[in-house]
């Protein structure tokens, strides 16, 4: 899946004091959501599948010297994960029901950069990356009958915990100006490091054939976003 957002602020009005507003940021920031998965028979009645995937991710670019830019100026967060799901098919009249478990390892990049446009008398950049990793596991199952396409399943999926998402905050971007390459400590490569949590999720899929060669569909997700609030950088310095 590739998307193209269409995003604009405006009326963009900075409230720290610095007076710095702009009319309207346009917000750009493409990105793909792919999705690869392989599946097999191991034995009867046994089926797994491997897959690779972008669950979550974000990807913005508000520019630079506008009322934005001390906030953000570009910011990406990529996690790719590669998956493993088994089922076990038990079969019940026309139909079966499957039991199904898997897990799956997952790796998360972060990057973000900020400008400075008062401080100091600066203008340059500060940029944030992070990465960790992560496993988690999923379990579930469903009923389907394949003569009329009907698949119903509950999957519930576990948390993610980054608990050691690390990575380096650079201030180097700042020099230049005076008198900011006076001050002991504004510019250079400093560790920072943080943790995170991408919540549980409990998800209800159904799918039947309605006529030949027509099939309805739809899905019900609730996840626990109240779990993923600020993230926390702890280190010497933020751009």
């Amino acid at each position: 899946t590739y998307v193209s957002p269409q995003r604009k602020l405006k009326n963009v009005q900075r409230l720290d004091g610095s007076g710095l507003s702009t009319s309207a940021v346009d917000v750009g920031g493409d990105y793909a959501v792919p999705h690869v998965g392989i599946k097999a028979n191991i034995f009867e009645p046994v089926d797994c599948l491997a897959t690779y995937t972008r669950p979550y991710g974000a990807d913005a670019n508000f520019g630079m010297n506008n009322a934005y830019s001390p906030t953000a100026v570009k910011y990406a967060v990529d996690t790719d994960d590669f998956g493993l799901t088994c089922s076990y098919k038990v079969n019940v009249g026309k139909g079966a029901i499957r039991f199904i478990g898997g897990v799956s390892y997952q790796q998360v990049d972060a990057f973000l950069s900020r400008q400075t446009l008062l401080a100091f008398g600066n203008t340059g950049l500060g940029v944030f990356k992070l990465s960790d990793e992560a496993w988690g596991w999923r379990a579930g199952a469903a009923y389907e009958i394949p003569e009329i396409a009907l698949r119903a399943s509950l999957m519930y999926s576990s948390s993610y915990k980054y608990d050691g998402l690390s990575g380096t905050v650079d201030t180097t971007g700042f020099r230049g100006a005076f008198p900011a390459d006076l001050v002991p400590g504004s510019t250079g490569v400093y560790p920072v490091s943080a943790s995170a949590e991408i919540p549980q999720a409990l998800e209800f899929k159904l799918q039947s054939g309605i006529a030949p060669g027509w099939l309805a569909f739809g899905s019900i997700r609730w996840q626990e976003w109240s779990k993923l609030g600020v993230i926390a950088i702890n280190g010497v310095r933020s751009p």
